[in-house]
């Protein structure tokens, strides 16, 4: 009897507890989703927030931008008018009848003005012509003859290397490539292509075996 009593007060005690774990799991459910609610998922809504995507988004763009400009920098450096005129990079210098040059040189410059370029020759020798005489001076791949005054009188580029300043056009290039830089020569031979300038000319010499430019020359105008 006293057994049948205390298995009945158990069972009842049992019965009773279930209610209370049940509410003890629901406020496990509330506090894990307050919990979750407050952790990752906020801090991903604060890295998402609007100012902080737009502060990234421009640095993105701004890469993109950089490896653009550097691209135009270096191909600008290399194909622009502001290295020295020794280096084949001065090429992009653009040809100019009014203000004709060649190697950077025009017809009058002075020859402080070609040393303070080139630098020392390496070589000079006087040419004698039939009312004058014209003192040579060499470079490497460039020669430049001067006046009794003092002023040029003549520049010839003969290197391969050498850069010219005739929107690209080089000692080896066809002389149709010449004509499509430079345009529709004055005179035009298998031998050579003349254009006229203000108070000068220019010749191209060209090897008609091989259709190829080997020298160039910019001659004061007669």
């Amino acid at each position: 009897m006293i057994c049948a009593t205390a298995f009945m007060l158990l069972l009842a005690g049992c019965q009773s507890a279930k209610p209370d774990q049940q509410n003890g799991n629901d406020d496990n459910v509330v506090i894990a989703e307050e919990v979750t609610s407050d952790g990752p998922q906020k801090s991903y809504l604060e890295d998402t927030d609007p100012k902080t995507v737009g502060s990234d988004a421009p640095s993105g763009n701004l890469a993109g931008t950089d490896d653009g400009s550097s691209a135009e920098t270096s191909s600008a450096k290399k194909d622009g008018g502001t290295a020295d005129p020794g280096s084949g990079q001065q090429d992009g210098t653009k040809w100019n009848k009014s203000v004709p040059a060649l190697h950077g040189i025009a017809i009058g410059d002075g020859v402080s003005a070609v040393t303070t370029l080139l630098g020392k020759e390496l070589d000079s020798y006087l040419l004698e012509e039939e009312s004058s005489q014209i003192h040579v001076h060499e470079y490497e791949g460039v020669s430049v003859g001067f006046s009794g005054k003092g002023a040029v009188h003549f520049v010839e580029v003969f290197g391969l290397d050498a850069a010219t300043g005739l929107n690209g056009l080089k000692i080896g290039d066809k002389p149709e490539q010449a004509i499509k830089k430079l345009g529709q020569p004055e005179v035009q031979s298998e031998y050579h292509l003349t254009y006229e300038a203000k108070k000068a000319r220019l010749k191209l010499d060209i090897d008609p075996g091989r259709n190829e430019i080997v020298s160039m020359k910019l001659i004061a105008a007669s």
